[in-house]
């Protein structure tokens, strides 16, 4: 299974790279004509469909809107289990059973298989439904064909088909992690009944080799709990610390705490463009019911199982993340400014008023408390 992984990860960085360089040279191409709107590199393809769980949760967001309004309200105050077994919620539980099944086994996480996937925690799902299904549209429907020239047509079609790879490869990779997870909370769980382990989750904090001379019984129960007891307590303390832009070597970097620079935060543009909104600062898919329409989405970090708030935000800022990133590569596709690596950027309140320049990285606050 790792060694399948491995390769995962090694195409999936391969097709990024490769969607990534056809895009910025079929841009290249356009401009040289006079097109500059990036979706003249988009058209729709029905194997995306398949891939990108934005279609499906509009569908979802859809069926729910249809429900009867006090049906809907339900939804907000009642267990999702005691939702879906409300018989007028019956076409939507339908609905909601088949986007599990076919994306349950995504994240918010997808280079962390320790990230409990949507199988196992459906209510941020659900609250990603409601968001969309009551949120206004916000006038981006999807790609618009290239129609304007044989020329971007031409392009498209090579953007598009390229999308659709890095999609599959994304879609084996996250599934492969989704593996991982069962199998690593299958033994969390024998570890824990065995009294190994205090909880089963624990495992995630084991390394491999760790866990091989455990079940074999090389390391003690008690260094395992001991070593993880030392991991809790690092991650707590590096929780709010801030990494350098660069790290040369193995040498791990000191600690150094975020500060202050006035009316301005910066990090690394990938997504060119000027947007002034209020920001919405959603730190788990859980909170997306918070999020409105034209929003500039602020997150820690993303992946895949984002992409249906971004195709509702006015601009993103991540905590986390470089060009390859999926919040630069989704801005890219939607047009909307992004900046990622952004130290302290979830630390600010919702509905500040905030100017994301995308180009050059930098986000003014314009009402500095």
């Amino acid at each position: 299974m790792l060694p399948l992984m491995r390769d995962a990860a090694r195409f999936r960085i391969l097709a990024l790279l490769l969607h990534l360089a056809l895009g910025q040279l079929g841009r290249r191409a356009l401009a040289r004509r006079g097109i500059s709107d990036p979706s003249e590199l988009e058209l729709p393809d029905p194997r995306l469909e398949e891939l990108d769980p934005a279609f499906a949760l509009r569908c979802l967001a859809r069926v729910f809107a249809e429900l009867p309004a006090a049906t809907q309200r339900s939804a907000e105050r009642l267990s999702l289990q005691a939702f879906l077994r409300k018989p007028e919620a019956r076409p939507f539980s339908i609905e909601f059973g088949g986007f599990i099944e076919r994306f349950g086994h995504l994240s918010e996480s997808g280079n962390d298989f320790s990230t409990r996937p949507w199988k196992g925690a459906p209510e941020g799902v659900l609250n990603m439904v409601i968001a969309q299904a009551t949120a206004q549209s916000s006038g981006r429907r999807g790609p618009v064909p290239a129609s304007v020239t044989r020329r971007a047509e031409h392009w498209a079609r090579r953007v598009t088909k390229r999308r659709v790879d890095r999609e599959r490869v994304g879609a084996v990779f996250s599934r492969g992690f989704y593996l991982l997870h069962l199998w690593a909370l299958e033994l969390g769980q024998v570890l824990q009944v065995e009294g190994t382990l205090d909880d089963m989750e624990d495992v995630f904090l084991l390394h491999l080799e760790e866990l091989r001379e455990l079940t074999s019984g090389e390391l003690s129960g008690q260094d395992a709990r001991q070593g993880v007891l030392r991991r809790k307590e690092a991650m707590a303390k590096s929780a709010s610390i801030s990494l350098p832009e660069q790290i040369l070597g193995d040498r791990v970097p000191g600690a150094a705490s975020r500060e202050e620079s006035g009316n301005e935060l910066s990090g690394i543009g990938v997504s060119r463009g000027i947007y002034e909104g209020s920001i919405s600062v959603v730190r788990s898919l859980e909170e997306a019911s918070r999020f409105c329409d034209g929003d500039v989405l602020v997150v820690p970090y993303s992946d895949v199982a984002w992409t249906p708030l971004f195709t509702r935000a006015g601009a993103i800022l991540a905590e986390a993340g470089g060009i390859l990133s999926h919040s630069a590569i989704v801005a890219r596709e939607l047009g909307i400014p992004a900046v990622v690596s952004v130290p302290g950027v979830c630390e600010l309140s919702d509905g500040r008023r905030v100017l994301v320049d995308g180009l050059a990285g930098r986000i003014t606050l314009l009402d500095v408390c």
